[in-house]
């Protein structure tokens, strides 16, 4: 037996309605490729008068062993758990769940004093304990374990649980962290633990704390991180650290999904050594009906490996970007890419199709709630025949969550653009990283990297703290904290590398606002740009793996400077390393008020500019092809591609 592959998922409520359905689960059981029966029970059903009503579970064991298949047991917490285990407790208004569950009866981790729920912790500790010891009697490889929960077995901490009365973070985390501990103590080369990490999360620095938890503990191979929402448009793709085991579950029960692209999702790149998951989880009812054919066949494509080879040569990860490539970029000012589509193909028209790619420039907390704007962006791309290049806006564009969750001294008012609150990359008194922002940088850029590799993008241009758009901002509200910054914009960088997956080359741009270059920090003359140009070559040292942009470029150069020796001191960032890929982005668009369309020499005096840098990706605003009906781009887009 093996964990690796598809399990057929099942929840029941009781053994009438597990025995109606055991013809069905036999014949996916029988039929298919699937590795084992995983069945989710209800905490308040499983555990009553005075005892755990061990008989539905063996019911299950047995319908798996007879299919010679795998068991593993998921008992839910949240709104199932007993009355006596409870402790304080809150009405759901549903807020979390669109409905979802409103009124139902939830219990917290803490008291109105804010002190620890001990009723509810001694009840899951009882829980944990006991179908871990139930799952080793009977030789099983996986258990499932809860969190306190909200609907289901997921990781809950929303907003209206902060609003309570005695709500402390320190305690909710210490309380997940302490189940965890104790969970992982029980846990060996014999028996593998899941926690899930997906679920309704407001506060998103739970999720860091119990994964550095797993990390740390002593039996923490022995863990794994489950994320149970996955669906073939990527929400809730799985947490991607190579050190660490994953598993994952459906999001929902229907059988409409795109079976190939889940599969893709979940195996990543290499299906037995890079993949996402370990297993993934499936609905009962995906099994029959609609796209079910499909799912069959992936899973017999994507059947478990038994004997793998113990001695593999790993596959080297592959970065490779075009010769060169022209894109045009278009910024989304709110949720929607209505009216993209004409605007690209008149871009195309008018450049008659030397254009190889475009990029739509998305505020991050627009890709807080799904990626309806990255699968959009990509399907005109698609139509027009081009490459997809995504890029993200931080600073000012980041999630109010998020900016909430930070103390004052993390923030300074913003201008321009954005007039809210903008994050700072440290407190200011060149101390304390901003950790909320780092947390929700990681989180993006692992989601839109794993989104990339699943369609085939092969650049992402990541965005830096930035203020109004994704620039390295170094304006007077963080000039009095030079080391900070560039500690800061460090980290963002490490961040990049520990979440790029192969293919996907990391866009960086190291244009903005401020003098960030020759900064004195500590008494001693730094050149900042050049520190983080040498800290992503470090990072990523493979070729074409990173890309180095100056995102000013325009007649007064490619940094927008008017100085020839600044420009040659900028210059440097773009190509001190060979490994670094160079790039340009125009710093408006030309031809669109107030700004003149370019002269054919000045646009000649451009491309000029390009060969100077050895340029290879070149970003031009949408507007600029999309109005200039006189086709004078079109000749020297056709010299610099070829």
């Amino acid at each position: 037996m093996t964990i690796a592959g598809t399990w057929l998922l099942q929840e029941v409520p009781n053994e009438a309605k597990l025995e109606e359905l055991t013809p069905t689960l036999f014949q996916i059981l029988d039929t298919t490729d699937v590795t084992g029966l995983s069945l989710r029970l209800q905490w308040d059903q499983y555990e009553r008068d005075g005892g755990f009503l061990d008989a539905l579970p063996e019911q299950g064991l047995a319908i798996a062993q007879a299919a010679d298949k795998d068991f593993a047991l998921r008992v839910m917490g949240g709104r199932f758990t007993p009355i006596k285990y409870q402790g304080r407790t809150m009405v759901y208004d549903g807020s979390a769940s669109n409905g979802l569950g409103r009124g139902e009866i939830i219990p917290l981790c803490f008291g109105t004093r804010g002190r620890r729920n001990i009723a509810l912790f001694l009840g899951m500790l009882g829980l944990y304990e006991h179908v871990i010891n139930w799952s080793k009697d009977r030789s099983l490889e996986l258990v499932h374990l809860p969190w306190p929960g909200l609907l289901w077995a997921e990781l809950a901490l929303i907003t209206q649980m902060t609003r309570q009365r005695g709500y402390n973070y320190e305690v909710v985390r210490d309380f997940h962290q302490d189940l965890m501990s104790q969970a992982l103590n029980a846990a060996d080369d014999k028996l593998s633990i899941e926690f899930a990490t997906s679920g309704h999360v407001d506060i998103k620095q739970i999720r860091t704390d119990i994964q550095a938890t797993l990390a740390n503990h002593p039996n923490g191979d022995y863990g794994l991180l489950s994320t149970n929402n996955v669906s073939d448009t990527l929400i809730g793709l799985p947490l991607r650290n190579q050190d660490r085991r994953y598993g994952a579950q459906m999001v929902r029960e229907f059988n409409e999904y795109d079976w190939p692209r889940v599969y893709t999702i979940i195996e990543g790149e290499d299906q037995h050594e890079n993949a996402y998951s370990e297993y993934l989880e499936v609905y009962t009812p995906s099994f029959s009906g609609g796209t079910s054919a499909q799912l069959r066949e992936q899973i017999t494509l994507h059947a478990p490996v038994v004997e793998p080879d113990p001695d593999p040569d790993p596959e080297p990860a592959i970065y490779k970007l075009p010769p060169a490539s022209v894109d045009v970029i278009q910024q989304l000012y709110s949720p929607t890419t209505q009216g993209l589509d004409s605007k690209v193909r008149a871009a195309l028209a008018n450049t008659d199709q030397y254009l190889t790619g475009f990029g739509t420039r998305i505020p991050a907390h627009y890709l807080d709630d799904d990626l309806h704007l990255l699968d959009e962006s990509f399907e005109i791309a698609e139509r027009n025949g081009l490459r997809y290049r995504p890029r993200l806006m931080m600073g000012g564009h980041v999630s109010e969550e998020v900016k909430a969750a930070m103390p004052d001294r993390f923030l300074y008012q913003g201008t321009g653009q954005q007039k809210g609150k903008i994050p700072r990359p440290t407190d200011g008194l060149r101390t304390n990283l901003n950790t909320w922002m780092l947390d929700y940088y990681r989180e993006k850029m692992r989601v839109v990297f794993a989104w990339c590799s699943a369609r085939g993008v092969d650049l992402f241009n990541v965005p830096m703290l930035g203020r109004d758009y994704s620039e390295l901002y170094d304006g007077p509200e963080v000039q009095n904290d030079q080391a900070g910054w560039l500690a800061f914009h460090k980290a963002m960088i490490d961040i990049v590398c520990e979440e790029q997956v192969p293919g996907v080359t990391a866009g960086f741009g190291f244009s903005g606002h401020g003098p960030f270059y020759n900064a004195l920090i500590d008494g001693v003359r730094v050149d900042m740009g050049m520190e983080l140009s040498k800290h992503v070559a470090l990072r990523m040292p493979k070729p074409d793996q990173a890309e180095v942009q100056g995102n000013g470029w325009s007649p007064t150069q490619i940094w927008g400077q008017s100085s020839s020796s600044t420009e040659a001191q900028l210059d440097r960032y773009l190509t001190t390393n060979p490994t670094l890929v160079p790039g340009a982005q125009a710093i408006q668009p030309w031809g669109v008020s107030p700004y003149a369309m370019l002269t054919t020499a000045q646009c000649q005096s451009l491309f000029d500019q390009l060969d100077r840098i050895g340029a290879r990706q070149v970003e031009l605003y949408l507007e600029t092809p999309a109005r200039d009906t006189t086709g004078r781009l079109a000749p020297l887009l056709a010299e610099y591609l070829a």
